[in-house]
């Protein structure tokens, strides 16, 4: 079977899983809104953007646009559809993440409830103002990545297909830094004793591998 994940170290689970919605996509062209939950550093935009990667364009193997939306930075829905859901998302094959999604303003959400709202004929459509909005799931995927479940709405969460990322081993930590750090070489327990002080952090691994290069 083809490796679905090359640069995502661990997480077996997580890759399982989403492995067997992406074979369904490969026949359906439908990937079920996803919902990445994880304490922060622990990868959860990095496995997001690995996801869109296998999500293919319809008769061609490259992937779908990938658009990220950080939360924090939304103001409004008015701005959600100006900056994106219009000239972005409407007809066309994309992949949009919403990162930090427990910073959804109140009335995204209550937009996001409506349009994500599933059904048989896997397509949802809602006028806002001048705005007519129809987003058809075989054509766009949306996915969302938080480190704090509980506050994004219960309704919004029960919407989604939840995949929680698992912390990462001192093993696992050690091949993180050892991907950037390629060519160099570290005595024998050198890199759990390093692994130890990063507390299951796959940032911090990334970042301490880059301050090692820039050294």
């Amino acid at each position: 079977m083809k490796d679905l994940f090359p640069a995502i170290v661990g997480q077996e689970v997580a890759k399982r899983k989403l492995g067997f919605y992406i074979a369904g996509y490969q026949h359906s062209r439908i990937m079920p809104n996803a919902l990445l939950v994880a304490p922060k550093g622990h990868g959860k935009t990095f496995m997001a953007k690995a996801l869109a990667a296998n999500l293919t364009l319809k008769d061609s193997v490259e992937p779908k646009p990938y658009y990220v939306v950080n939360c924090s930075t939304l103001k409004n829905v008015r701005q959600l559809l100006n900056d994106i859901i219009v000239p972005l998302v409407i007809s066309k094959e994309v992949t949009v993440l919403f990162d930090e999604a427990s910073e959804l303003p109140n009335d995204v959400t209550m937009m996001l409830l409506s349009l994500l709202n599933p059904n048989k004929e896997n397509k949802n459509s809602l006028s806002y103002d001048d705005y007519s909005i129809e987003v058809d799931f075989t054509k766009q995927t949306f996915l969302f990545a938080t480190s704090e479940v509980h506050l994004v709405h219960h309704a919004l969460v029960d919407r989604l297909t939840r995949f929680d990322l698992e912390e990462y081993s001192l093993p696992n930590l050690g091949e993180i830094m050892m991907k950037t750090l390629e060519g160099i070489r570290f005595e024998d327990t050198v890199l759990d004793r390093v692994a130890k002080v990063l507390r299951g952090n796959a940032r911090q691994a990334q970042k301490m591998a880059n301050d090692k290069i820039g050294r």
